[in-house]
């Protein structure tokens, strides 16, 4: 594409010219005819600036200190400038020479200019006051998901490289009319009725992705019923101290052995393990192990295997031997090694189990697999309804600096959540649901009428931990506990 500005007077002239050239030379010569056209025409030419689509200052960056998330739309850039937890939008930013140029409004109302240069997958970010390299943030490995806020909802879903799913605004529902990743950068499209709307989402941050729409920038939370969804992976658990993993067909203890422990006291363990009444249980191998294990899955230690299984620490024992070693599985980094078998630290034993001749192959994965893995996930909870009622002590920490502590009165019935709130200033009414062990709620408080959202998962320990999204302030994270 050929974009010509031309000034003259108090207004600009633009002209777009598409060249489909074959060769350099040919949109060469196409430019030169843009040109004498126009001087035929009488236009006095006072600038001409050719300008091509460009991706390198498109997606969200982030250095030590600043960060910055940043669109475009027809050569012009948007976005915002994240310093040290202050964020600041700008608009009407553009590309010269290279080089970004735009400007923002500090908290103290002044105006702050900036300027973004490219080299290599580095971005120079330069300010009077701050200099920092800025590196690509990248868009979720697992992009589709549900992302919400206060006022959006996002469910995204993906098959073969193709996008679809939902927009919810306010109350309404659209379904996606088209959906892309171009540059790190997600942009979909929905029709309100009156209109095609666009929307882009930028890089993920600590499970936050920058979402822009109508020249308006927010963040958007994974919601943690999906996180629950990806960490649980494809291992169902069966409500009985053990779980199947649908990809493989093994079935599994829901929890290692809890203590150090050798090689010989583990494959002992393992053999006397009766889970589910069976007493077919073994060690497993590395292969069946290295199968447990997924670099985008998160357990309640923090260790790479599905939120279902319980390892108390993070290497398990294989059945595989070498020498006078055994092999051992290492789920925080997902490697194997080959450990004296006399060696107790960090190890742990977790049966396994073969149920009609399975070989710890992943198997094909089907839809309908997929589906009792959300449902299993959706379903179980580790307090019932009557447990969940009652006073809760809810600690809340923005991501403005702000927060603090707040009560809350749950009165659950058939999965529908009412109740108060009691903060510092404000008191009122809640609403929300349980699903399983997904809790949540929303409320409206203050003379300023804010909207806030709380959603959460409900813990074995019987604690809730979430993500709070205060209309005024942002997002924010939080941690419940039920007073005794």
């Amino acid at each position: 594409m050929c974009l010509i500005d031309i000034n003259y007077g108090k207004g600009k002239l633009i002209m777009k010219n598409i060249v489909r050239s074959i060769s350099s030379t040919r949109a060469i010569l196409a430019r030169k005819i843009c040109l004498i056209l126009l001087v035929a025409c009488g236009i006095i030419i006072q600038d001409i600036q050719f300008a091509q689509a460009n991706t390198t200052y498109i997606g969200a960056f982030t250095g030590r200190k600043v960060q910055a998330y940043m669109t475009e739309d027809n050569g012009s850039y948007s976005g915002v400038i994240a310093i040290k937890k202050n964020r600041f939008p700008f608009e009407g930013g553009n590309v010269k020479n290279g080089v970004l140029t735009g400007s923002y409004t500090d908290k103290e109302g002044k105006e702050v200019t900036f300027t973004i240069s490219a080299k290599d997958d580095i971005l120079s970010f330069v300010s009077e006051d701050t200099t920092e390299s800025l590196k690509r943030l990248m868009l979720p490995k697992i992009l589709p998901g549900i992302w919400e806020s206060s006022k959006y909802s996002l469910d995204i879903q993906e098959k073969k490289g193709v996008y679809s799913g939902f927009i919810k605004v306010g109350d309404t529902k659209y379904p996606l009319t088209s959906g892309k990743v171009v540059a790190q950068q997600f942009k979909g499209k929905f029709s309100d009725g009156s209109q095609e709307k666009s929307f882009f989402i930028t890089g993920e941050f600590e499970d936050l992705v920058m979402f822009t729409m109508d020249g308006k920038m927010g963040l958007l939370s994974l919601s943690d019923l999906t996180r629950l969804r990806r960490n649980q992976g494809s291992v169902v658990d069966n409500g009985d101290g053990t779980v199947t993993d649908t990809d493989t067909g093994l079935m599994w203890a829901a929890r290692d052995n809890g203590d150090p422990i050798t090689w010989a006291d583990s494959k002992k363990y393992c053999e006397n393990f009766r889970g589910s009444g069976y007493t077919d249980w073994r060690m497993p191998t590395l292969d069946e192990l290295e199968a447990l294990y997924g670099e985008e899955l998160e357990n309640s230690k923090g260790y790479h295997i599905s939120s279902a299984i319980e390892l108390t620490d993070c290497v398990v024992w294989a059945s595989d031997l070498r020498d006078e070693d055994a092999g051992a599985y290492r789920f925080h980094v997902g490697k194997r090694r080959y450990p004296p078998r006399t060696f107790t630290y960090y190890l742990r034993a977790l049966p396994v189990r073969d149920p009609e001749g399975n070989t710890g192959k992943k198997k094909e994965k089907k839809e309908e697999d997929e589906v009792q893995v959300i449902q299993a996930a959706s379903t179980k909870s580790f307090m019932t309804y009557e447990q969940i009622s009652g006073l809760w002590d809810i600690k809340v920490k923005l991501e403005d600096g702000g927060g603090g502590i707040l009560e809350f009165e749950f009165e659950v019935k058939n999965g529908i959540l009412t109740g108060l709130y009691s903060g510092s200033q404000s008191k009122g009414q809640l609403e929300g649901y349980v699903k399983g062990n997904i809790i949540r709620w929303e409320f409206v408080a203050g003379e300023s009428q804010t909207q806030i959202v709380y959603m959460g998962e409900i813990l074995e320990d019987s604690t809730i931990s979430g993500w709070a999204e205060y209309e005024c302030c942002g997002p924010g994270v939080f941690t419940a506990s039920k007073q005794k």
